[in-house]
């Protein structure tokens, strides 16, 4: 994490293998952002399969508050 993201002055083309290693730096930095920002998706997807399972199947007029709720709270929280 000490050495430079982007080129010295001294250097003006980019070789594939230092693309490469810029590449791997990144990708270990947003590796984590990536698997948080899916895990808050599906922790809402989960959430309403949940409520879906729990409502009895004739009636998806009570599956609206439900969702509408799931779908709030995740906003607030």
């Amino acid at each position: 994490m000490e050495e430079a993201l982007l080129l010295s002055r001294g250097e003006e083309r980019v070789t594939w293998s230092a693309f490469t290693e810029e590449l791997k730096s990144v990708s270990c930095m947003a590796a984590p952002m990536v698997v948080v920002t899916l895990s808050q998706f599906l922790l809402q997807v989960v959430s309403v399969m949940m409520v879906g399972h729990s409502v009895n199947s004739n009636s998806p007029a009570s599956l609206s508050p439900a969702l509408l709720l799931t779908s709030l709270a995740s906003v607030f929280l």
